[in-house]
């Protein structure tokens, strides 16, 4: 093994394996900067240069791995500077990454990202060269029972980070479990559920659309809403440079964390179907339950930013062992990787292991995997001076650019119009979330494991003839590891919201909650009560709706969504009367439960956001006018005069770049945008358009 590692060296460093693996990076890198994107698009792109190199696998192999490698890195971009998930992978960045952005800390944050990338990366190749010889048996043991409790280990995720607020977490979970059982019911053909009649929702809400609005659509309202910029007023400006060694030395100081955080990421990535869009949730669970004071997790603590930067990466090595050995897709990236081994002429296999010849392309993958990720490591961390100053433009000046970004990367989706319709739907929804302080990583996390708790579960009533699945003990084991970071999770999250209540007692200068009986002062004050309450009410109705709904489908389709929304309405049902006892205790003690100082947020927020939404509203109209990339250049030119103060030609200038961007994007990449809905352009001009303007003539 040992000489096939020094030969798979050797063959990376020849002038064109090098070269192609450096242009793999640079993709890699432009598309993981581009939310919504992801690994499935990039590899798609790589596909039609490979049938070229069919007679030189390693050259196709270095390009494609060197695509791949990177992706997870460069995804961080988004996810610190502009609190857009880059791809499903980096939602839980967000959590820390951008509040140091906030903070003033953009280069710190993502100094550390990108090395604690590039050592998981390392780990998760130098695990899977380990791991191969022991992999096969290691992955036959996991049948349905095992892959459903898996499934459930990531939803007790929910537990963690639903912060204060348990009941409130579990609700948010319950509705992404709910909204992820949209569409085509796994386990009974021909079966739609919640679609009412719309195609668009046969297949469900896509994973980007979901992830750009709960994440990326409330913060850039916000953002505007408070004129400033990503860092704020008063940011810290410190240097650069000393941010990034400074990014540096807390990867090194949190050694155990990142290689903690990597096994996590190899273990979950060589599961198909579980890694890519949870590993994330998972490691940044576990590290805020297993470090020393996690209070500051979700404020701008370095080591939420290092736990999931680490194991997306690793996951990377893990998701290659079932694509190398059973051709078993781990991921949606090696699900298009399996169709370019395909095209090549490899066959995955136990014959990636057995014959000579496949087992030396099986440890060049793995160099490759290693040596990519060092690269795009150095080629992001140089990048990082330039992208960083994004974090100090104003909101009105950067958000035109990222609403175009992401109406693109919710596009890519089902390039329908439904995606757009989703995405300001879910984006409202995440916005009135945030105000009303529920959590949305609940949310996603049952979303992203619906279709797996759903499906494995009657895989396994079926397989064992009923329950008898829970006493298998792979079962066993999983659930008590459940249980346990459940109740862990529960016990930390009370503990740091105790000492978070003191903290702010002290500041406020009221007595510490608990120390004195009967004092007014020490009654829970809800702020925004009235908001809250009314929206956990709306959630209650929306759950009884969806449970009395699910009754009228057909066969075994109706018990998962009949189960999840009368379990979550009961949830509901309880957050409300727990809040109506606070109000209720807020009264006889004399407080009212809606601060006077404190106005409504939901209220205030929306008179706040209202002309933005129009700017939104009319962005909308003018692509079902004039089509997207007429109505994104005007979009961006009148918004930057208008809002952003900038000078007309200033402005003008950058619709122009907006523009070129478009039309490369859809000729590069064989993209389509939505066309107009009127002849606008006369027919004769059709056939001198795609000559002359390449793209305009989706115009036509």
């Amino acid at each position: 093994m040992i000489d096939l590692l020094f030969a798979a060296l050797g063959d990376i460093f020849t002038i064109k394996n090098l070269l192609l693996m450096m242009l793999g990076v640079t993709i890699g890198i432009s598309v993981g900067i581009l939310p919504g994107l992801g690994g499935t698009v990039g590899m798609s792109l790589v596909i039609p240069f490979i049938f070229d190199l069919r007679s030189e696998p390693e050259s196709a192999i270095a390009l494609m791995i060197g695509m791949a490698a990177v992706i997870h890195t460069a995804d961080t971009f988004p996810s610190v500077l502009l609190g857009v998930p880059g791809s499903a992978g980096s939602q839980a960045t967000i959590m820390d990454g951008y509040p140091m952005a906030k903070n003033g800390e953009a280069t710190r944050a993502l100094s550390a990202a990108f090395f604690s990338s590039m050592v998981g990366g390392v780990i998760g190749a130098f695990t899977l060269l380990m791991i191969l010889p022991l992999a096969r048996p290691i992955v036959l043991a996991f049948g349905p029972a095992e892959l459903f409790m898996l499934a459930v280990l990531g939803l007790s995720i929910v537990a963690i980070l639903a912060g204060k607020r348990p009941l409130r977490g579990l609700m948010a979970g319950g509705l992404g479990m709910l909204i992820g059982s949209i569409g085509s019911a796994p386990n009974e053909s021909g079966v739609f559920r919640f679609d009412y009649g719309q195609p668009y929702l046969w297949d469900g809400i896509p994973l980007a659309v979901l992830a750009l609005g709960l994440f990326a659509l409330p913060e850039i309202l916000d953002l505007l809403a408070s004129g400033t910029s990503i860092a704020g007023e008063g940011a810290d400006t410190r240097s650069s440079k000393g941010q990034a060694f400074r990014g540096l030395r807390d990867v090194a100081a949190n050694k155990l964390l990142v290689l903690r955080s990597s096994v996590i990421g190899v273990v979950v990535g060589f599961i198909p179907g579980l890694g890519g869009s949870v590993v994330d949730w998972i490691s940044y669970g576990f590290a805020r339950q297993s470090v020393k004071d996690p209070e500051g997790f979700g404020r701008g603590d370095v080591r939420g930013v290092i736990a999931p930067e680490s194991s997306n990466n690793a996951k990377e090595g893990g998701a290659l062992i079932p694509t190398l050995l059973f051709s078993i897709p781990g991921s949606g990236t090696t699900a298009v990787l399996l169709s370019a081994f395909i095209i090549l002429g490899i066959q995955p296999g136990r014959s990636m292991l057995e014959e000579d010849k496949q087992l030396s392309i099986t440890v060049f993958i793995i160099a490759t995997l290693a040596i990519a990720n060092i690269f795009g490591t150095l080629a992001c961390l140089s990048a990082t001076g330039v992208v960083t100053k994004l974090a100090n433009v104003r909101a009105a000046r950067l958000a035109p650019f990222v609403l175009v970004v992401m109406l693109v990367g919710a596009y890519q989706s089902t390039k329908n119009w439904g995606d757009f319709i989703a995405f300001a739907v879910i984006g409202l929804l995440g916005w009135t979330m945030r105000k009303t302080d529920y959590p949305l990583p609940p949310l996603l996390i049952g979303y992203v494991l619906a279709r797996s708790v759903e499906r494995n579960l009657w895989l396994s009533l079926g397989v064992y003839d009923g329950w008898g699945f829970l006493t298998e003990p792979g079962a066993i084991v999983i659930g008590l590891i459940t249980v346990a970071l459940a109740i862990g999770g529960l016990r930390a999250n009370k503990k740091t919201n105790e000492a978070a209540e003191q903290m702010r007692a002290e500041l406020e200068g009221r007595p510490v909650p608990g120390e004195s009986d009967g004092d007014a002062a020490n009654v829970p004050v809800e702020r925004g009560s009235m908001s809250a309450l009314m929206f956990s009410i709306f959630i209650f109705f929306l759950f009884l709706y969806a449970g009395v709904e699910s009754l009228g489908f057909a066969g075994r389709a109706q018990q998962y969504p009949r189960t999840v929304a009368f379990a979550a309405a009961l949830i509901a049902g309880a957050e409300v009367l727990s809040y109506g006892r606070i109000a209720l205790a807020g009264r006889r003690a004399g407080v009212s439960t809606a601060h006077p100082a404190t106005p409504d947020p939901v209220l205030t927020g929306l008179r706040s956001i209202a002309r933005y939404l129009l700017w939104l509203a009319g962005l909308y109209l003018a692509i079902s006018l004039i089509g997207l990339v007429l109505a994104a250049v005007l979009f961006v030119i009148v918004f930057l005069a208008v809002e952003g103060e900038l000078v007309w030609w200033r402005a003008v200038l950058a619709g122009i770049g907006v523009f070129v961007f478009l039309v490369s994007m859809e000729d590069i990449m064989s993209l389509r945008w939505p066309d107009s809905t009127f002849e606008l352009i006369p027919s004769q001009l059709e056939d001198w358009l795609p000559e002359k303007i390449p793209g305009l003539n989706r115009l036509a």
